[in-house]
């Protein structure tokens, strides 16, 4: 029986699968729920790697998803194509495990710079599907609540939030891909250029005070 990391290795080096993960990961753990396995997929810029093994210290994020995803988007890899639904499905997947793990980093969590560019500290925040009557496409949405000098990211909707973002696929990914670098850069100057975008770019894609 073929695993899930042997399924990937042969299949995930397709141009199209690699550059849909350009600029989300470095290195990403992945757990199968259903099936216990751990393993570690680490992005070359023009080729995924992979390591059998998963140290959730030495990954950007860990996401878990169920065998049956690791076969779609094998099938998928397989046919050389990406659709609007399987594009869809992995964002979804990312969502909250990807929010959660930026948010850890010092920078976003300082008290001083969340006042200082206006960032509440009760948000919204739904990605809306493409294709919501596709199975496994439904929209989806988590909670971010500010306390105690951290962020919690809490699936659904939580208490009453002083902005709402509502985001399309590509404005997850455009928002993501931000701050992904930003971590990456590990510069000042780079975070204050993103937070300054980050004031610009939620007046177009949420609501609230």
């Amino acid at each position: 029986m073929t695993t899930s990391l042997g399924k990937w290795q042969s299949l995930t080096q397709d141009p199209q699968v690699v550059g849909f993960f350009v600029g989300l990961f470095e290195r990403v753990g992945v757990r199968v729920t259903d099936t216990k396995e751990e393993f570690t997929c680490i992005h070359r810029g023009d080729r995924v790697d992979f390591e059998p093994t998963l140290d959730d210290r030495k990954v950007d994020y860990t996401v878990e998803i169920q065998s049956s995803q690791v076969d779609r988007l094998a099938e998928h890899a397989r046919r050389g194509e990406l659709s609007a639904a399987e594009q869809y499905r992995i964002i979804r997947a990312l969502f909250s495990p990807v929010t959660a793990a930026t948010l850890k980093t010092p920078i976003l969590s300082n008290g001083i710079l969340r006042r200082l560019f206006g960032v509440d500290e009760l948000i919204h925040v739904y990605l809306k599907s493409p294709v919501p009557d596709e199975p496994g496409c439904e929209d989806v949405n988590h909670t971010l609540i500010y306390v105690k000098g951290q962020w919690l990211v809490i699936p659904g909707s939580h208490g009453t939030p002083r902005r709402t973002f509502s985001l399309t696929m590509q404005d997850s990914l455009t928002y993501h891909r931000q701050i992904f670098a930003a971590i990456k850069a590990n510069k000042w100057l780079t975070w204050l250029g993103v937070l300054r975008w980050y004031v610009r770019w939620r007046r177009t894609v949420s609501t609230g005070s």
